[in-house]
């Protein structure tokens, strides 16, 4: 993501706040887990909103926004919220 310069955004469902996800953010994530890890099927409690006990979950540019989830962790992340 960081060397193809990847155009990736946060939201939250919960409290529906947006916001991109930076170089900065990406170089710092991979510098706690690695370069080879992957947003992919991922999510973590809200850190947009204080006191939002929502997801955060991620997307990319590939046209329009999508999400960075497949079919089905996404529904289910959908089911239990």
């Amino acid at each position: 993501m960081i060397d193809e310069e990847a155009v990736i955004q946060v939201f939250c469902m919960d409290c529906k706040v947006f916001r991109p996800f930076t170089r900065d953010d990406m170089t710092t994530l991979a510098e706690k887990v690695g370069r080879d890890y992957s947003l992919v099927n991922r999510r973590c409690r809200c850190r947009l909103t204080p006191g939002c006990n929502g997801w955060n979950r991620f997307m990319f540019l590939n046209g329009v926004m999508r999400h960075l989830a497949d079919n089905e962790h996404f529904d289910r992340w959908i089911s239990s919220d």
